[in-house]
């Protein structure tokens, strides 16, 4: 995988050479100056610092000059862990393939952003296109043929709660940065529109498809949450990015109850109280 980093300060460039060279086996980067930007990008992958852009706070117009600069490309977003502003603008215009980072992120963070844009980059051809057809894709008619979990929106009560995660990014956004470690994992899968699985012991497990908007899962809901109120619990989750085939069949053999992925949102959300709570 090629990575061009664009504007990253001399000491984090540092810093973030030697994550490569340790982490990131296999894949090359380079670094370009802010001023520079405006060359042409060739690459799989961009890691952009906003403050060296002049774009430390979110508006328009500075969403402008990003999507111009971004354009298709999958984008990894450094912005100051106080700032909120591009959180409650992306609130209301979700781009599954940009994922946005507060500094300082750790290496684990960096790491795990990386691999799932470069398992979805090496699973689908034109991988970025591919994606944003994909949300434009309008919802069929549900049938007698059409498998259950992709029911999963009709059944039950239409009045049933939900939280999207537009939504969940907003009040994740006014959260301390420390807290929620595993619900800010999950919310990036999500974003990511890849299936994946949070393991938490050999034997329980979630898992998530984020396009057909489904969750499965074998683990007792109050026993995610308190992983998700955690950070030395969800240290010991492991997260694997998954085929959509691999995501429902592996939740079927497991034995695990689909749920609508918005209801079980504001199940997780209501659980933490995350209104009471970080206010």
């Amino acid at each position: 995988m090629k990575l061009t980093v664009l504007g990253m300060p001399s000491r984090d460039a540092i810093a973030f050479d030697m994550f490569m060279q340790k982490s990131m086996t296999g894949w090359t980067w380079e670094h370009m100056l802010a001023t520079h930007a405006d060359q042409r990008i060739n690459a799989d992958i961009l890691v952009v610092d906003m403050a060296a852009h002049g774009w430390a706070q979110g508006n328009d117009a500075n969403l402008a000059q990003l999507r111009q600069l971004v354009g298709q490309n999958f984008a990894v977003l450094l912005v100051s862990a106080q700032d909120h502003t591009w959180a409650k603008l992306m609130a209301a215009l979700p781009m599954p393939q940009w994922i946005w980072l507060g500094k300082p992120y750790g290496a684990h963070r960096m790491r795990e952003v990386l691999a799932q844009f470069a398992a979805h980059a090496q699973n689908t051809p034109h991988s970025t296109t591919s994606l944003r057809n994909k949300s434009a894709v309008p919802v069929k008619t549900v049938g007698a043929d059409v498998h259950p979990t992709r029911q999963l929106k009709h059944a039950g009560s239409p009045s049933a709660p939900t939280l999207s995660p537009d939504i969940l990014a907003a009040q994740l956004a006014l959260a301390p940065l420390e807290r929620y470690t595993l619900l800010r994992q999950m919310l990036n899968g999500i974003q990511t529109r890849i299936p994946f699985e949070m393991r938490f012991t050999v034997q329980n497990s979630l898992i998530v498809n984020p396009e057909e908007a489904w969750v499965a899962t074998n683990t007792p809901l109050p026993v995610i949450a308190r992983v998700c109120d955690s950070s030395a619990l969800a240290a010991a989750v492991s997260v694997r990015a998954l085929e959509a085939s691999e995501a429902e069949e592996r939740a079927h053999r497991l034995g695990m109850a689909f749920k609508d992925m918005y209801t079980f949102l504001h199940e997780i959300s209501a659980g933490l109280r995350m209104s009471k709570t970080d206010n």
